[in-house]
């Protein structure tokens, strides 16, 4: 893994352990790179942790907390506005071809559908996505 580069575990590797737990706090570079991705000034602080889970049927589960210190311009003076950011991530992922195209946005308990299941988890694109 280069500085500038997440974590990538292929799929079969966390069916085949079990369990992977992962703890990540980003590196200034990748701070960096997230923050030009996501179009916002700059982001400090991120640390992305948790498990990921195989579970039945081919399953993976992700079970984690992502925490990040954003800095954007606000909207109406453009001064910089920084704003700490704690959120829970808990998706579950199935295989392409157990996953319901007519599956509803949210679900009626509020949580999200499944996503299909990725031959790699990327972990740039998880924190992206999140």
């Amino acid at each position: 893994m280069t500085e500038q580069n997440f974590p990538q575990i292929p799929s079969a590797d966390i069916k085949r352990s079990g369990d992977w737990d992962f703890d990540i706090t980003a590196t200034d570079v990748q701070c960096e790179t997230l923050a030009q991705d996501l179009s916002t000034t700059s982001l400090r602080k991120l640390r992305f942790q948790g498990t990921l889970r195989a579970g039945a049927k081919r399953t993976v589960a992700l079970r984690a907390t992502l925490g990040v210190t954003v800095i954007r311009p606000c909207v109406v003076s453009l001064a910089p506005v920084t704003q700490r950011i704690d959120v829970k991530v808990n998706r579950d992922f199935v295989p392409a071809d157990k996953f319901a195209l007519d599956t509803p946005d949210l679900e009626i308990d509020g949580t999200d559908p499944d996503d299909i299941l990725p031959e790699v988890f990327d972990f740039h694109a998880l924190i992206l996505e999140e």
